[in-house]
Order: structure tokens, then C-alpha cells, then sequence
């Protein structure tokens, strides 16, 4: 999703004259991380249970419209421009505390990005996948787009599409240090990324208490729903009928078709006939997961 020319729009660039909501002030030191993350958290929840409808096994929509007009999202920027001073550092002792922050801001950063540009389409219809790389956030100072929270972070500095690395400089690079090792990389984190499209997973609120649990669930719930994983009916049929997602990142799955199969058996209970040998990927719906009304 590349463009020649990417322009970065940093969405929560400080604003030194705006004043910071009462119950903000009183949160403590807004600079250490771990406040801003618990903050950040008790928000995303509110927004979550107000304005994102949908059950956990079930697509994810949101009032956009409603959202922007709220109290609770003004409060919600004004904490995010906090982040730009909020060091990473004390992260990074914990990859389970940097998982789940770096979700959350993934999924918290595409809501406020649809909403910041007006999109009443999804950027990948509207053929802006330059989108995924201008959107960003500050945080501690360094940039970072959704593609580097993704396939930066996320993904332990990966390549996709062709495009090098997220961090081609690699240590040269600051922000390379907060990626997920390769060794802790997890591929679950698929399935609570959440990009704005109809066939994306559920949008959730993580924390590295629960982390494990909540991404097993986040992945057997996608994986429940037909329209992301299907079995023939035909017990002879040599394919699997699954999203997208282990088109585009199959290797995060596994070298070869039998071992994403593999892996996707540990995470359902529907038997998959020993018949399949094959993928056959369902079609992604990219339609923007918005809400017409507020969820109730």
C-alpha cells in the first residue's frame, strides 16, 4: 500500500494553547508511560462501549460521526497529544506491556485517522493506501505511522508487499528498538489489528495481564465467523476456504500451506478433513466499518 511520495500527518501533535481536560490534570505524571497507557486504556474502553458495536466474534462498527462530536473524544485527544512526551523506555523490560500498548495504539490511531482525513470510505477503496503510511502518532517523541506500528513493531521489522523493512536503517533507527524480537513475534496480533474494513477483526481494548488469553479468543472468535473460515462440506475437497489474511501474510503463518493449516487447526474446533491440502481465500470485504447509528 505504497506511494512515491508519503507525507506524514501526525494527528497528535501538542497544542500548547489548548487546556487539558480536569480529569486529565488530575491523572498524575502524564509522562511516564505506563500513565499514559492506563489512561489512554480507561478511555478507548468508554469509546468502545459508546460508540463500537458488534460482538467480539462479529465485525466491529463504528459511529464515526458521533464519535467526533462527543465530549468523551475531545478528552480522548487531548490525552493523545500527551503520548508525544511519554517515553517508551519503560516498555521496554516487557514485550507483553509493548504488545498491547502498540495494539492499542494501532487501533486507536485508524479511528482517529478516518475520522481526521473525513473518509467516508475506506482508504483502500478510495485507492489511498498511502494512508497507512502518512497517518501517525508521536509518541516519546518518534513517529509512528499505522504501517510502522504494524509491520515495524508489530511484526518485528518484516517486509511486506515487496517494500523493505519498516526500519530499513535498522538500529540506526530509534524506533527500532521498541520491535517485538523476533522470537516473541506472534501472529495472533493479526486478529486484534483492526483497519477500518468490514472483514477486519473485532475492535478490542488489550492490557498484558490477560494478553495470551485475549489473543487466543481474539483469533478463535475470527476464525468462528463463515465468512473468515469455512469447510467444505465435501469432505474431499483439498482446500480450505480462509481470509485474506493468510494470503497477505502467510509466512507469519508458517512456510508452507500444511503448516498454516496447522495453525489455523489450534485455533478452532470445527475438524479440518485431512483431505485439505490447499487455501483458497475468501473474498475481503473493504467496505469502512461505519456505523449508521450509535450503537446502543
Amino acid at each position: 500500500m505504497g506511494s512515491d511520495t508519503i507525507c506524514t500527518v501526525v494527528l497528535n501533535a501538542p497544542d500548547a494553547a489548548a487546556p487539558v481536560p480536569k480529569a486529565i490534570e488530575e491523572a498524575g505524571a502524564l509522562d511516564e508511560i505506563n500513565k499514559c497507557d492506563q489512561q489512554l486504556r480507561k478511555l478507548a474502553l468508554r469509546v468502545k462501549a459508546e460508540f463500537i458495536s458488534g460482538a467480539d466474534s462479529e465485525a466491529s462498527t463504528v459511529a464515526y460521526d458521533e464519535l467526533q462530536k462527543s465530549e468523551l473524544w475531545h478528552d480522548f485527544v487531548a490525552l493523545s497529544k500527551k503520548l508525544a512526551t511519554c517515553s517508551l523506555d519503560g516498555l521496554l523490560e516487557d514485550v507483553e506491556a509493548r504488545k498491547a500498548f502498540f495494539i492499542n495504539m494501532y487501533n486507536i490511531l485508524m479511528i482517529h485517522g478516518i475520522m481526521a482525513t473525513k473518509a467516508d470510505t475506506h482508504p483502500i477503496q478510495a485507492k489511498k493506501g498511502s494512508f497507512f503510511q502518512e497517518v501517525a502518532y508521536v509518541i516519546g517523541g518518534l513517529t509512528f505511522s499505522l504501517d510502522d506500528i504494524e509491520h515495524g513493531i508489530m511484526r518485528s521489522n518484516r517486509a511486506i508487499e515487496g517494500r523493505p523493512a519498516m526500519f530499513a536503517d535498522g538500529e540506526k533507527d530509534p524506533r527500532f528498538k521498541y520491535i517485538i524480537p523476533a522470537e516473541a513475534f506472534d501472529p495472533r496480533i493479526h486478529f486484534a489489528l483492526n483497519c477500518g474494513a468490514k472483514s477486519c477483526p473485532a475492535i478490542n481494548i488489550y492490557r498484558k495481564e490477560n494478553l495470551d488469553k485475549a489473543l487466543t479468543g481474539a483469533t478463535r472468535n475470527f476464525l468462528s465467523d463463515p465468512g473468515n473460515f469455512a469447510v467444505s462440506e465435501d469432505q474431499t475437497s483439498d482446500e480450505l476456504q480462509i481470509s485474506k489474511l493468510f494470503l497477505w501474510y502467510g509466512e507469519d503463518f508458517g512456510t508452507s500451506d500444511a503448516e498454516r493449516i496447522a495453525w489455523i487447526q489450534k485455533y478452532t474446533d470445527v475438524k479440518i478433513p485431512e483431505s485439505v491440502k490447499a487455501l483458497d481465500f475468501l473474498a475481503y470485504n473493504w467496505d469502512l466499518n461505519m456505523a449508521k447509528d450509535v450503537a446502543e
